[in-house]
């Protein structure tokens, strides 16, 4: 029982010292812990029997059962915040660091997406156009075989874990919805396995969607977070390979579609990302520096989950609530600090958009050019529908970036019944 403490009280060092490091918690805890521990070893050294002493007596006044289910509770307590603690060790080992991809290593990442996916394409709508008053082009994410960019990065980093991780079988994600459909085809085409972790009363048409791709989906907790903590320690649990929804190797799969739009469109002015996690618009800015454009890039997030738009403006990480209710993929409470730190280098804004801001563009994409958009993947051409009068005579890029949203959803959407 003194092992299984002490192992708990490193990782919950391991886990303040991240938290530290991003500038979550103070340092007076972990001077407590680390207190703690040196207390824990010495009495480890001192008395190492006196445990199993107290288990003995305790055993002559109850059954066995307590004493023997208590070391493995506590075993279990101890894997999980250690798994926990890596999981937030890996977030932030590129904080601050991390090197957008180069031209060659965009290319080369180009070569694996495209053993299993074409170019999406990119185009210019005219009732687009002329709604906005200028030249927009659109890329289209929401052809891709699972209707979103996500299958991009998915394929990328699968790819460099199978060649760098001998023995690798599975991998595990969490997810709403586009981040697991990608792993899931990801894993398929690897021939890897794959469980992804889903919150309770997830949507049924997107858990349709991964179970298709023979996935094992797991529901568990009741928002992103408790669904996160709980992929970690199956990860761990059954030593596969953890896929976060932030990663170098995602940003090179995301800069894929960035540099086929950059190439196949006319030189653009300013183009719109909406900002998840970070993964896509960090593709675009790792594109847009290795073709060494001017091109303006301007960061979109639902103005009821902020998180990003006021870290950009504060300069720091801001927490903020996740409230909105048709962009799931825009819904980030606390955003990547290896993200934050590209965005602050290489954007020049961040747009706030409503959720019936966002609902109008997703109702124009389909008036307008007949595809779907999911409500993260209309906020760009929400931001530009507001930003039009300032922005007349540019030529501007619009990143649809997915088409994965609920029928119901859609409907009302379509009616003009959303929000009502």
């Amino acid at each position: 029982m003194v092992q299984i403490r002490r192992d708990l009280l490193q990782a919950k060092i391991v886990v303040l010292m991240a938290m530290r490091a991003a500038h979550c918690v103070e340092v007076l805890p972990l001077l407590f812990l680390l207190g703690e521990l040196r207390l824990v070893t010495a009495d480890r050294h001192r008395a190492p029997n006196q445990g199993s002493k107290h288990c003995e007596l305790e055993t002559q006044k109850v059954s066995r059962a307590p004493c023997d289910a208590a070391p493995r509770e506590a075993s279990r307590a101890a894997s999980h915040v250690l798994n926990l603690a890596a999981g937030l060790v890996r977030q932030l080992r590129y904080a601050g660091n991390m090197i957008l991809p180069t031209l060659d290593q965009i290319e080369d990442a180009q070569a694996i997406v495209y053993r299993s996916m074409p170019p999406t394409p990119q185009y210019s709508w005219p009732l687009i156009n002329q709604r906005l008053g200028l030249e927009a082009w659109v890329k289209h994410e929401n052809h891709t075989p699972v209707g979103a960019f996500k299958l991009r990065g998915a394929l990328v980093y699968l790819e460099w874990l199978k060649r760098t991780e001998s023995g690798l079988v599975g991998v595990v994600a969490a997810t709403r919805g586009n981040h697991g459909q990608g792993v899931g085809m990801a894993a398929k085409l690897l021939g890897l396995k794959a469980a992804i972790v889903v919150p309770k009363g997830n949507s049924i048409e997107k858990n349709l969607a991964m179970r298709a791709l023979e996935v094992e989906l797991i529901e568990f907790g009741y928002d992103f977070q408790e669904s996160l903590v709980y992929a970690r320690t199956l990860a761990g649990n059954r030593d596969w390979a953890m896929i976060d929804s932030f990663h170098q190797r995602l940003v090179m799969g995301t800069s894929t579609y960035a540099l086929e739009f950059f190439r196949g469109a006319p030189k653009l002015d300013a183009i719109y990302v909406p900002i998840g996690l970070g993964s896509s618009i960090c593709g675009v800015a790792a594109v847009r520096n290795a073709l060494d454009l001017n091109t303006e890039i301007v960061g979109v997030v639902a103005s009821q989950s902020p998180s990003y738009a006021l870290s950009f403006r504060q300069k720091t990480i801001v927490e903020a609530p996740a409230g909105t209710a048709i962009a799931d993929g825009l819904a980030c409470r606390t955003p990547h600090p290896t993200a934050m730190d590209v965005i602050w280098k290489n954007v020049s804004r961040v747009v706030e958009v409503s959720d019936v801001e966002i609902a109008e563009a997703m109702r124009a994409y389909y008036q307008d050019t007949h595809n779907v958009a999911e409500g993260a993947a209309a906020a760009p051409l929400a931001a530009a529908m507001r930003e039009s009068s300032a922005m007349q005579g540019k030529r501007i890029g619009l990143v649809l970036t997915g088409s994965n949203v609920d029928s119901g959803v859609l409907a009302r959407v379509l009616t003009g019944s959303f929000g009502q």
